[in-house]
């Protein structure tokens, strides 16, 4: 039987001796070793709040690029991209941190997106009023 040789089949030192043994924690706790760097790259509060704020700003971005506020944003954005950028600078090649320092360009940009809101509102309270309209003239029909 293969399976018995020696040192195959091992028995707990707690069942050996009848003295309960806890579980091995090693000498740096529990999760000990961490991970490569995980302690070192820690960011901080206001890193991650910055990351945040950055990427709402590059989402914003892409939004008004797809809506007809496209021209606004664009030269509003333009000024702060990387110099190989083309006509519409793509969200990876403008500089937030440079943008976030600049309080007009963030004004503009979020006026514009406030507009671009407030055109849906109208479009969304225009479209349930049609809605409304073709209800009532449904239930008149039917009743």
């Amino acid at each position: 039987m293969a399976a018995f040789q020696g040192g195959a089949f091992q028995v707990s030192p707690a069942f050996q001796t009848g003295v309960p043994v806890g579980p091995v924690i090693p000498p740096g706790g529990s999760g000990y070793p961490a991970p490569h760097g995980l302690m070192w790259k820690r960011k901080t509060f206001r890193q991650k709040v910055d990351q945040w704020v950055e990427q709402d700003f590059k989402d914003l971005y892409e939004e008004l690029t797809e809506s007809k506020a496209k021209k606004a944003a664009v030269k509003v954005v333009k000024q702060f991209a990387k110099p190989e950028a083309r006509a519409t600078p793509k969200p990876a090649q403008v500089d937030w941190e440079r943008l976030r320092q600049d309080k007009e360009a963030i004004r503009k940009l979020i006026a514009l997106y406030e507009q671009q809101i407030a055109l849906y509102d109208r479009f969304e309270r225009e479209r349930l009023e049609l809605l409304e309209d073709d209800e009532e003239a449904i239930m008149g029909v039917l009743f």
